[in-house]
Parts: structure tokens; sequence; C-alpha cells
């Protein structure tokens, strides 16, 4: 049943978005919005006052696919946006990234809040506070990824991209130096290896 609940959940978040998909482009309007209103209904339940009983709304693949969608619609926001929407947008998501990341830390969760973090950090419009903080939320997530798999190439790439944003270039070396011998170690699975 709770997993049940979660699948209707996120069919529930993804239907607005489906229907925008299939409109004419013209009509479509900014994908953005639609894309923040289903994070929005999936990160609902992400309360510490959610009851025991009702936690389907904190599952790691809900919570996971909300923060993905936050992300993409900070990436896709329009310049026409005005800069205060633009901020609150990427402020809102840094803290349910946070959020999300105290309450369920795990794999999937840590990777879509690095993901929300890399997203405000590729917006020139970010203040340097929104910087901070989504740096900071960039370390901790990769370093939760690594701590739980240190064979994850992405976590330990994510940690040297951090560490040269903070301008510390040995720990940019020495963490790119962890995500070389990572994907060396997955020479018997080539699939998961990084491209040449």
């Amino acid at each position: 049943l709770p997993a049940r609940a979660a699948e209707a959940a996120i069919a529930d978040a993804a239907a607005p978005l489906a229907h925008a998909g299939q409109l004419d482009p013209v009509a479509r309007g900014p994908v953005d919005a639609a894309r923040a209103d289903a994070a929005n209904a999936l990160l609902a339940g992400l309360d510490a006052r959610t009851p025991a009983d009702d936690r389907w709304s904190r599952r790691t693949e809900v919570l996971g696919v909300g923060l993905d969608q936050l992300a993409d619609a900070i990436a896709q926001q329009p310049r026409s946006v005005a800069p205060a929407d633009r901020a609150l947008r990427r402020a809102q998501a840094l803290a349910l990234a946070s959020l999300a990341v105290d309450l369920e830390p795990s794999h999937r969760v840590l990777g879509a809040a690095a993901f929300v973090a890399e997203a405000v950090l590729a917006q020139p419009d970010a203040e340097a506070a929104q910087r901070a903080a989504a740096l900071a939320l960039l370390e901790r997530a990769a370093q939760g990824t690594v701590e739980r798999n240190p064979r994850s190439v992405r976590g330990w790439s994510r940690i040297a991209e951090a560490a040269r944003l903070r301008g510390d270039a040995d720990a940019a070396r020495a963490a790119a130096r962890r995500a070389l011998e990572a994907d060396a170690s997955y020479e018997l699975d080539p699939l998961r290896r990084l491209p040449a």
C-alpha cells in the first residue's frame, strides 16, 4: 500500500507535465512552472511533522523525483521571470533539498540534492549567499554519497568540482584522482565507466 500510494502521488504530480508535453509549443507556456508545481506536490510531505503512518510521501523515490523536478525547474526558468521570483525559487529549492537530505539521506536523495545544488550554481544571477549555500549542499551531498559508496565516480567528481569552486586546487586534484580510481574499478563493467 505505501508503494502504491507513492506511485499514485508521482502519477498525479506528473499529469500536468504530461498534458503540457502534448500541447503545441506556442500554447505550452513555461514548462518550468509545471515542473515546479510537480515538485511542490511531491515534496509536500517533506515535513518532520508527517505522521509515521503516512510516510509514503517521504519514500526515497518520491523525494528524488521531486528534487529532480525542482532542479529542472530552476534550469529551465526563462530569463523573463522577475529576478526576485528567480531568487525565491532558488532559495526554496535549496531549503527543500537540504531538508530532504536531513530526513532521508539515501543515495537517491543525495544525488538529487546535488542536482539541485548544481542547478543553482549554474545560474549566473544567483547571489553570493545562494551560491555559498548551494556549494555547501553540493559538498554535503557528494560527501554523503562517497561515504555510502566509496566507488561513486559521480560523488568524487562532485567533490572535485566543489573544491575547484572553493579555489582549493589540491583538494580538487585529490578528489579527481579518486574519481578516476573509482572509474578504473569498473573495468569489468564498461557501461558504468566514464567516456574516454
